[in-house]
């Protein structure tokens, strides 16, 4: 492709190697937009057609029954009260 270039444009001035440049872009983008159509027109409809994906917040980690609750509540207190955790001594 180089080599096609220089022989293109070999002996044309400055202006006339922007507008060979800028008629080679165009050419180029419109190739890449027929190509890329109909993936972005699947694309649209395939979200067209999507319903919205509803997620709900994690369980916070308190929630649960009385049960779990009370049993969560004494094994952090005797995590908190462990001997060297506060500072003090348990008796």
């Amino acid at each position: 492709m180089n080599l096609v270039y220089y022989f293109a444009t070999r002996n044309a001035s400055t202006e006339d190697k922007d507008k060979f440049d800028a008629a080679i872009a165009e050419k180029v983008a419109e190739w890449e937009m027929q190509k890329a159509k109909p993936i972005i027109t699947k694309a649209i409809a395939e979200t067209k057609n999507a319903k919205p994906e509803r997620r709900r917040a994690p369980k916070p980690a308190w929630y649960g029954d009385d049960k779990t609750n009370t049993f969560n509540s004494k094994a952090a207190m005797a995590t908190l009260t462990a001997p060297g955790v506060s500072g003090r001594k348990r008796r």
